[in-house]
């Protein structure tokens, strides 16, 4: 395999997001300037939603959210233009008390791994949680 890690090196973001309900669904989004700290600055931009929402009496719960944002290619350069990356991890729960739900997220991205160049990747997982 030709797997190779790095750091996450810093990121700063600047804009304005909104908030909404309708009925039981909530609904949220941003639109930001992101300033990424690689070795080559990168100058970008973000866009965000998010869900959540119960259904059933409280028995299901959706949520999750959608990110969209831009950066270089080449971290060390800036060269090569940018690249798209897209992550969304929708989430299903069935409530079966008001602590204990069973569910899923399912991971869905392009261009989210460093050496993954323009391929689409999901990555279900099955969870148990513990809400306090």
């Amino acid at each position: 395999d030709n797997y190779s890690g790095f750091s996450i090196p810093n990121s700063y973001l600047a804009g304005a997001s909104f908030n909404r309900n309708f009925g039981s669904v909530n609904i949220g989004t941003y639109l930001v300037y992101k300033y990424n700290a690689f070795d080559k600055v990168s100058n970008d931009i973000q866009w965000t939603a998010t869900w959540g929402t119960n259904l059933f009496d409280n028995k299901v719960t959706l949520s999750g959210f959608i990110d969209i944002w831009t950066e270089n290619k080449d971290r060390a350069t800036g060269k090569g233009g940018k690249k798209v990356i897209l992550l969304t991890e929708p989430q299903f729960w069935y409530n079966t008390t008001e602590n204990l739900a069973f569910g899923t997220e399912i991971e869905i991205s392009n261009n989210f791994y460093a050496n993954y160049r323009n391929k689409l990747y999901v990555c279900p997982t099955i969870a148990a949680k513990w809400t306090f």
